[in-house]
């Protein structure tokens, strides 16, 4: 390995080409700059953290403390058998050397079923479902929070905008970014690992001698974002600074365009009071959908 080029100890990573402790300094930096640039949050205000008790929510609760932010978890279990008891079981260890309150909520206790259980009925997706559920139930316990921070990284946002572009998602194209718009019915969601790598967060994880279980989601395997994540990951493999660039494209673009004056109405869902785009909020409809399925068989 190359000698650190910010001074003569042997380097820990390549991009960049740092030691230890350099590395460490580097990756604190990247992230207060990016709080600070696209002013996410400030030391005032209450933040929640979405947490699985991954490498990317333990390294962002992690660095965030650091850094001495108000900082709260919350902790969604979907029920999914040999994957989620791990990782659940990493964040009590963590959460407790640190002493940092972490809320707990399951898709069995809010839905009526695990995403286990839907999945067997095979009549659902399983990213979508699971994706819905998870997005209301963040914003819908995040509410007396000034921010919802979750630990995407430059890996996740450079695969979400090739996925909007390829699939025509103009609206969630449009959406996109390192910070959402605040309004009354959604908590802003940040993201301060925006411009840090898959890599370089593994890095500081095991630099800071964090525990984490490192499986992958058991149905990740088969859904459209592995694959555009494996043809991204070769171009970056080719072509270094490709996932960079397809961020800061966007971005750059972004920053040009209005947001449409035409976007749906936001009302109160009918059966949770939460908001929808309808009457009755996805979440909602998604969750009556199972529970046909589930009676049927």
């Amino acid at each position: 390995m190359a000698h650190c080029l910010s001074c003569e100890k042997k380097a820990i990573s390549s991009h960049p080409q740092l030691c230890a402790d350099h590395f460490d300094e580097f990756f604190v930096q990247k992230v207060k700059d990016t709080i600070e640039s696209y002013n996410l949050f400030s030391h005032q205000d209450r933040i929640c953290v979405a947490v699985s008790g991954g490498k990317d929510s333990l390294a962002l609760l992690d660095v965030l403390v650091r850094l001495k932010y108000n900082v709260e978890g919350l902790f969604i279990h979907e029920g999914i058998s040999n994957y989620r008891e791990a990782s659940e079981e990493d964040l009590d260890i963590f959460i407790k050397e640190r002493n940092i309150p972490v809320r707990k909520v399951t898709f069995l206790d809010e839905a009526g079923f695990t995403l286990d259980a839907a999945m067997e009925t095979k009549k659902f997706h399983s990213c979508t479902l699971c994706g819905t559920l998870r997005r209301y139930l963040l914003n819908k316990y995040a509410q007396e929070y000034d921010v919802i921070a979750t630990g995407h990284n430059l890996d996740d946002e450079s695969q979400t905008v090739l996925i909007n572009l390829a699939r025509g998602n103009t609206n969630l194209f449009l959406r996109q970014g390192v910070s959402t718009h605040a309004n009354e019915h959604f908590v802003r969601k940040v993201k301060p690992f925006s411009f840090l790598t898959e890599k370089q967060i593994l890095t500081y994880i095991v630099l800071r001698k964090v525990r984490v279980d490192f499986a992958e989601c058991p149905y990740a395997r088969l859904s459209y974002r592995a694959q555009v994540r494996d043809l991204l990951n070769k171009y970056e493999q080719d072509h270094p600074g490709t996932k960079e660039n397809v961020l800061q494209s966007y971005l750059a673009f972004h920053s040009t365009v209005e947001r449409p004056e035409d976007e749906p109405e936001i009302q109160t869902c009918e059966q949770c009071g939460q908001a929808a785009g309808e009457k009755v909020c996805k979440a909602c409809q998604l969750i009556k959908q199972v529970h046909n399925v589930m009676i049927q068989e």
